[in-house]
């Protein structure tokens, strides 16, 4: 299954982002395909903080809820909570070393996509650092 990372929801959200085109284009690929995809929990947290903080878009709560219900409307639309072996995943990379300061947020989102073996859509390079996590570019 391929898990869509906050930043690919953003842009495909915000129409004047730099990369609204992209994410857009793969968000109808994967609500046009015959595949199963997702959004994990982390990121609607993390989508709404980014919509509505005052020095990002600064967009009124509803806004982001709206953009989330919308997301989960679509075809084949799933939402990814942890598995049963995401903490000891997401411990395994704390004890690394690979999710430190901020980097802990993203550690989340792997950690769930490496114990169910799906797929991340991201436009973050940072997730290159997770070596077990399987990767699709936005661009």
């Amino acid at each position: 299954m391929i898990v869509v990372d906050t930043n690919v929801l953003v842009a495909a959200c915000i129409a004047g982002h730099e990369h609204h085109s992209a994410a857009s284009a793969w968000l109808r690929r994967l609500v046009g395909g015959d595949a199963d995809w997702a959004l994990p929990t982390p990121a609607f947290a993390e989508f709404t903080r980014v919509l509505t903080h005052p020095r990002v878009y600064n967009l009124d709560p509803t806004v982001a809820a709206d953009a989330l219900a919308r997301l989960l409307t679509l075809p084949r639309a799933q939402v990814l909570a942890p598995g049963p072996r995401f903490a000891a995943t997401y411990l395994g990379l704390v004890q690394g070393r690979l999710a430190v300061g901020n980097r802990a947020f993203d550690a989340q989102i792997a950690a769930m996509c490496m114990d169910g073996d799906h797929v991340l859509l991201t436009g973050d390079s940072g997730f290159r650092r997770f070596v077990a996590l399987r990767t699709l570019p936005l661009l």
